[in-house]
């Protein structure tokens, strides 16, 4: 399977509901999901608690 996005490695959230990402090939970024809390499954992760469940699932984020 080819992807056109690096696998992600790490992931660390923070509380202003940022991501920090790290990739397997050693780049790394910030992902801002405030313009997304107010959609659809987005309103969960709203609860800092529940954001900060994330983690590095098949080469990606996820929450529960």
């Amino acid at each position: 399977m080819h992807h056109m996005y690096p696998s992600v490695k790490q992931v660390v959230p923070h509380d202003d509901h940022t991501l920090s990402l790290v990739f397997e090939n050693g780049e790394n970024g910030i992902l801002d999901m405030r313009p997304m809390l107010d959609f659809g499954v987005f309103q969960r992760i709203k609860d800092l608690d529940e954001f900060k469940r994330v983690r590095v699932a098949f080469d990606t984020i996820e929450w529960n």
